[in-house]
């Protein structure tokens, strides 16, 4: 079955983000975004939604991302780290597609929405 709102499919079981991303990817598209900003947007996304093993819209929260990003910022020494520019990058990204959902009646609200 295909989702509907709120993070489940019609038979009332959880979706995978994958679902929504995909459909995020059109929603981007749409607004005649370039292609290299779609696909670095999606890969960012779907790098956060792996990395911190949402397996539903509704499963996302907020202190699991932050926690997620604090752990892959760059330590001194550490080379392959996230700086503090390319960390907030991606929490832009992901805010953006929680934002997105939440619009789309995909997620009750926005659980990103207090984030900065």
């Amino acid at each position: 079955p295909s989702c509907s709102s709120l993070g489940t499919k019609q038979d009332g079981s959880a979706c995978r983000c994958v679902n929504h991303l995909s459909d995020f990817r059109g929603y981007l598209k749409a607004k005649a975004d370039t292609e290299d900003h779609i696909k670095l947007t999606v890969s960012r996304i779907a790098f956060l939604l792996g990395g911190c093993q949402f397996v539903s819209a509704t499963a996302i929260e907020s202190g699991k991302v932050m926690q997620y990003l604090a752990n892959r910022r760059a330590v001194p020494g550490d080379r392959g780290g996230l700086s503090t520019a390319t960390s907030n990058h991606y929490l832009r990204a992901i805010k953006s597609f929680t934002a997105w959902m939440a619009r789309e009646d995909r997620v009750p609200k926005d659980p990103l929405k207090h984030l900065q």
